[in-house]
C-alpha cells in the first residue's frame, strides 16, 4: 500500500481500513512524507488474512482533513492518491504446510488411549506433500517382492517396508526447487514360537 499527494506537514495522514478494520497509518511520521511529490511514497505491507477468508474485501485510504486538494501528478487538483497491491500465497483448500506428531501416552491396566490426552507437536513447516498424489505422499508402504501397496490403510502383515519422504520448499513458486528428505525402514516379523 502507497499513497501520493499533499502530506508535507505531520497532521497530513492517510489511514488505511479494510472491511472497516483500521490497519494502520501512512505518512504518519514527520518527514516520511513530502507535499506532491509526483512518486508512491510511506509504502507499507498489511497482513489482510483474516479479512480475505469471505473471499470478499473493501479497501479505503481517507486521508486527514489537513490533506489539501492541489496535487497535480498525473490529473489536476487531487489531495491524495492510493495504490494497493494484493499479493498471496495459494495452498491447496484443508492443505496443512506443517507435518505434526501426536504421541498418546497409555493410561491404566489394561492400557487405554485417550484422544483428549494427545500431545501434539510440529516436526517440520513448509512441507509440500500432498494426500491425493501418490508421488507425493508422506508414507509408502511396499510388500516382501518390493511392490508398492496401494490399498490404504496399507496391512500390517503385508509391509516389509515403509519410506517416509518430506518435500520441503519455502517458496514453491520460485528457485531452488524441492528439498526432498526420504528415509526407508525395513519391518521384521517377530514370531512367537511355542515350545
Amino acid at each position: 500500500m502507497s499513497v501520493e499527494g499533499d502530506f508535507g506537514w505531520t497532521p497530513e495522514l492517510a489511514d488505511i481500513f479494510v472491511d472497516g478494520f483500521k490497519l494502520g497509518e501512512l505518512c504518519k511520521s514527520q518527514g516520511e512524507c513530502t507535499d506532491c511529490p509526483g512518486f508512491w511514497q510511506s509504502t507499507a505491507s498489511f497482513d489482510i488474512t483474516n479479512q480475505a477468508q469471505d473471499n470478499f474485501l473493501q479497501v479505503l485510504a481517507d486521508a486527514s482533513r489537513q490533506v489539501n486538494d492541489f496535487c497535480n501528478w498525473q490529473e489536476p487538483g487531487h489531495s491524495m492518491k492510493a495504490q494497493f497491491i494484493l499479493s498471496w500465497t495459494e495452498t491447496a483448500s484443508g492443505q496443512e504446510m506443517e507435518f505434526k506428531k501426536g504421541v498418546i501416552e497409555p493410561i491404566g491396566e489394561p492400557p487405554i488411549y485417550p484422544e483428549e490426552e494427545e500431545e501434539i507437536s510440529i516436526l517440520s513447516t513448509f512441507v509440500q506433500n500432498k494426500a491425493d498424489s501418490p508421488e507425493k505422499y508422506v508414507f509408502r508402504y511396499f510388500d516382501a517382492d518390493g511392490e508398492e501397496i496401494l490399498e490404504y490403510p496399507a496391512r500390517p502383515e503385508e509391509t516389509r517396508l515403509m519410506q517416509v519422504s518430506l518435500i520441503i520448499n519455502f517458496e514453491p513458486n520460485r528457485d531452488p526447487e524441492d528439498y526432498i528428505l526420504e528415509s526407508k525402514v525395513q519391518l521384521r516379523n517377530l514370531k512367537l514360537e511355542n515350545n
